[in-house]
């Protein structure tokens, strides 16, 4: 049989407690017996009842700039931190202060998509499948087949559940089963009182006195603890003559104020970076370090010669574009293509500087293995295809030049 503590958990149901002084049970200062007598700060935390403080100055108190004594003279600027109050400031450009794209002069010319943001106005972009814009599951191909748990989300779903034990379901002591190796309880489990329990501590006077005067190694209070008197107080600090004058000229290693600080005048500071034209002038025309920009083309039919013919509807028809930045790409498929042929010829504006080596991929004959081909882009502005072995004329691909006009 189980002690009432056993099950109750309380101190209230543990028998044989010990004999216990009121403070132990409330916690209260005013039931300690044999307190000392405190100062009346020790309770109210008040400065005001902290006897032989020193005279403060007013800003000690106020704690306002206005309550210091002895204020230098500040300029406007140096209070209302505004921007127009400060004298002498340069010119700034538009731009400066609407901080707007609009507000910029000599803008580049962009591509559509570079102010509308559409999809729809990229050029050359890519066939998405119906997933990738309706976001669900039954549109994804090649999806698994999901066991019946998976979407019924139970255990009765699971397969293969295993054999549960009474107890794992009822939480009942009594269904435990094999109570071989179960714990040997000690006295107290049973016995609920103080007097069973082994190993008791051994205790101090106090602790059934709640006197002061019984506690073992009570610290030895200084003056200032039972008077309260700053004048008790050991060890304080020798205060600077600012801390009772509140004045800034009793104020001791003061630093020197640049002439900026009183004058607030731009042309007063010192070490001003020297401003580019564009900080003034707020022109795009006045930006040093601009890349070369040039006129999106989009794709343009690319001028094939005779014997060479775009593949046919199901592959890219053979094309050109240039970007904004110079950058010239080719992409297609043609058919007529022998080793050393050329397969087009650029314009001026879309041609390399330099002679370009690109692998393009070819086919002999429509169920042949496709396999690597030699293309070289000349300065000149004529792709040529150069075959190593075989005859690839039925079918060449050229969808991996990219290269710089400069």
């Amino acid at each position: 049989m189980l002690a009432p503590v056993a099950t109750a958990g309380t101190y209230a149901s543990l028998t044989g407690q010990p004999v216990r002084s009121t403070v132990a049970s409330t916690g209260k200062y005013t039931d300690l017996i044999g307190t000392p007598v405190l100062a009346t700060v020790a309770t109210s935390g008040k400065y005001a009842d902290l006897t032989g403080n020193p005279a403060l100055a007013p800003v000690a108190t106020a704690g306002t700039y206005a309550s210091l004594t002895g204020q230098p003279n500040l300029a406007t600027v140096a209070t209302s931190g505004k921007y127009t109050d400060l004298t002498n400031a340069p010119v700034l450009a538009p731009v400066a202060t609407a901080g707007t794209y609009a507000s910029l002069t000599g803008q580049p010319v962009r591509s559509t998509v570079a102010s509308t943001g559409n999809y729809s106005d990229l050029i050359g972009a890519p066939a998405l499948v119906t997933v990738a814009t309706s976001g669900k599951y039954t549109d994804l191909s090649g999806t698994p087949a999901l066991a019946p748990v998976a979407t019924a989300g139970t255990y009765a779903s699971l397969t293969s559940q295993p054999n549960l034990a009474t107890v794992a379901t009822s939480g009942k002591y009594t269904d435990l089963t094999d109570l071989t190796n179960a714990p040997v309880l000690a006295p107290v489990a049973t016995a609920g009182t103080y007097a069973s329990l082994t190993g008791q501590p051994v205790r101090s006077i106090v602790a059934s006195t709640g006197n002061y005067s019984d506690l073992i190694g009570a610290p030895a209070l200084a003056t200032v603890a039972t008077s309260g008197k700053y004048t008790d107080l050991s060890g304080t600090p020798a205060l600077a003559p600012v801390a009772t004058a509140g004045t800034y000229a009793s104020l001791t290693g003061q630093p020197v104020l640049a002439t900026v600080a009183t004058s607030g005048k731009y042309t007063d500071l010192s070490l001003t970076p020297a401003l580019a034209t564009v900080a003034t002038s707020g022109k795009y025309a006045d930006l040093s370090g601009l890349p070369p920009l040039f006129a999106p083309s989009g794709w343009i039919a690319a001028p094939m010669p005779t014997g060479i013919a775009n593949y046919g509807s199901t592959q890219s028809p053979l094309v050109y574009s240039s970007s904004v930045t110079g950058t010239i790409s080719i992409r297609g498929s043609v058919t007529g293509a022998t080793s050393g042929n050329i397969v087009c010829t650029l314009p001026v504006g879309f041609r390399p500087k330099y002679n370009q080596n690109y692998t393009g991929w070819g086919q002999s004959a429509q169920n042949n293995a496709p396999a690597p081909v030699s293309l070289v882009m000349t300065s000149g502005g004529a792709l040529y295809s150069v075959y190593s072995t075989g005859n690839y004329a039925f079918f060449l691909d050229v969808s991996q030049i990219v290269f710089s006009t400069t």
